[in-house]
């Protein structure tokens, strides 16, 4: 079976990069920043960054609502101020330890980025480079105006360590500690995800930018089995530099696994916090310096040292008051990790980033994965969540951003996970047809009158919660316009037999748990609740029909 035939995703993403072709917007030429501007703008940056900030939206964003702006040529920003204002938004010196003069910096910067990225376009704002995650090499001047990392002192503005390239391992590790943040670390979560989406935004627009010059270039999007040829401007995607080193399978596993943090042992310390001891209070920082100044002393801290003063990671004995111990009583209280991994902001960003690996996998498999291969990794990650956050991802509901061909691709690999060996194959009912496309017979003969494989009350809710969402996606698409006699019998044979499956376990069952005897134990009223959205949706093809 050919990879485009595995995963249905061709015809939607040509469809797709027509669109990107017909709507793109038009952004403005760019020039460089003169060089006094440039220095003024230096000195703002690292002796009154609140104004430096205001001078450089003014500059670069000037006539941005100007009729005649595409005529007008825009000043094109320097990677490092781009850098600076991004991490702004998640600094905690600017974020959750922030100086009443501070507070209006992060606020200020995503709107300047916001703006940049609408007016000028991502491949204008030099993207490899202002969010690049490796050491800076060969710092020298890139645009003619000598600003660069040598010529502002990123020191003064982010401190020693402030810069997301000495902290962060990649851009994986990021990503995992932000969802973490969003299970345990709320506070920070308020930075961080504003932080990621904007992120998610960027690797959109400049692979959207990518597209559209490769369409111009060769005519076509996706050429069949010669598609990995026209994609030529999207290997060189910011999301394709942060895939760069992936390829072996432990480097999928981190990428995937990033997505599915929930705080946990394992998550925390796989995706440690990017600054150093940033979930602190700015109290909780000063009861850390206190004690460096009254136990310690400053004889251990060398010259330039007062950033990790700032950031309280000065070694402590074994006497003193733990990281952990403050983080826990200054952030939100024990750091355990709940079932629905943050809520639907958490979920809504995992499943876009789900979608942004899905797009590199198909057009550039020999950059990333084939994408088999990453549905396969997909699939034993959701497989394993809590019913609780298995439904926020899964259910097809009008919040999803997942695209229904996503959908109807992981739900088949999950069903075929959970149903019994002895269902029928949905291969058999595709009427040739080489894809995962969702079809009437495949949905009442393959899913709907099934229970799981197991009479874990978990299990037959998840499969409860994707048969719903399978029958959900047909009504959308218009596969089943109408209640059939066979659809109503699949329907009620379905609910009975996982309801049955899981009632039916006996109490000495080999994992059967005393919460899962229990009638109105979750996943029970998870399974329960389904069945009946389940029969809803049947009723109203029936009232459709009459």
């Amino acid at each position: 079976m050919s990879q485009q035939g595995c995963f249905d995703l061709t015809c939607t993403m040509a469809s797709r990069a027509s669109e990107v072709l017909t709507s793109a917007s038009v952004f403005r030429p760019v020039v460089p920043l003169p060089r006094d501007l440039a220095t003024h703008l230096k000195i703002c940056f690292e002796d009154i960054l609140i104004q430096g900030i205001t001078i450089f939206g003014d500059v670069t964003l000037c006539g941005t609502s100007h009729p005649n702006r595409l005529q007008t040529p825009a000043y094109k920003p320097e990677p490092i101020l781009i850098e600076i204002l991004t991490t702004l938004l998640i600094h905690p010196k600017y974020t959750t330890r922030a100086l009443a003069e501070h507070k209006e910096i992060p606020q200020r910067s995503i709107h300047i980025l916001r703006g940049l990225v609408e007016s000028i376009g991502p491949l204008s704002i030099d993207l490899s480079i202002a969010y690049s995650l490796k050491s800076a090499e060969g710092r020298h001047a890139r645009s003619g105006n000598d600003f660069d990392d040598e010529s502002i002192d990123v020191k003064k503005v982010l401190g020693n360590r402030g810069r997301l390239k000495d902290n962060a391992k990649d851009f994986w590790q990021i990503v995992g500690w932000a969802f973490n943040c969003s299970v345990v670390h709320h506070r920070r979560w308020k930075y961080w995800k504003v932080w990621l989406d904007y992120m998610l935004d960027v690797l959109d627009a400049d692979w959207d930018a990518r597209e559209r010059l490769d369409i111009e270039e060769t005519g076509t999007s996706y050429g069949g089995d010669s598609f990995q040829a026209k994609s030529t401007r999207r290997s060189e995607a910011l999301i394709v530099q942060y895939l760069s080193d992936v390829g072996r399978s432990t480097k999928l596993q981190t990428v995937v696994d990033s997505i599915f943090t929930d705080g946990g042992g394992h998550d925390m310390a796989s995706y440690p916090e990017v600054f150093p001891n940033e979930t602190l209070g700015a109290s909780a920082v000063k009861k850390v310096e206190k004690q460096v100044n009254y136990t310690k002393g400053f004889g251990n801290l060398e010259e330039g040292d007062d950033d990790e003063m700032e950031f309280g990671i000065a070694a402590l004995g074994d006497e003193e008051l733990s990281c952990s111990q403050i983080s826990q009583s200054t952030d939100d209280g024990e750091a355990t990790p709940d079932h629905w991994l943050g809520g639907s902001e958490s979920i809504t960003l995992r499943q876009r980033i789900i979608i942004q690996l899905s797009r590199v996998s198909l057009y550039l498999p020999q950059n990333f994965v084939p994408i088999r291969t990453l549905y396969t990794c997909l699939t034993d990650a959701i497989k394993s969540l809590p019913v609780e956050s298995f439904s926020l991802l899964m259910s097809g509901t009008s919040s999803t951003f997942l695209p229904d061909n996503v959908q109807v691709s992981l739900s088949g690999m999950l069903l075929a996970r959970y149903l019994p060996k002895d269902a029928p194959n949905p291969r058999n009912f595709r009427k040739g047809q080489d894809n995962d496309d969702l079809n009437r017979d495949t949905l009442e003969k393959c899913y709907l009158p099934f229970a799981a494989s197991t009479s874990s009350a978990e299990d037959n809710a998840k499969v409860s919660i994707l048969v719903e969402t399978a029958f959900r996606l047909c009504v959308k698409s218009g596969v089943i316009a109408r209640r059939s006699p066979g659809l109503k019998t699949a329907v009620e044979k379905g609910i009975r037999a996982r309801e049955f499956k899981v009632n039916s376990t006996k109490p000495k069952a080999r994992g059967a748990s005393k919460m899962q005897k229990r009638d109105d134990s979750p996943d029970k009223m998870w399974l329960k609740t389904s069945g009946l959205r389940i029969r809803a949706m049947l009723a109203f093809l029936e009232q459709a029909g009459s």
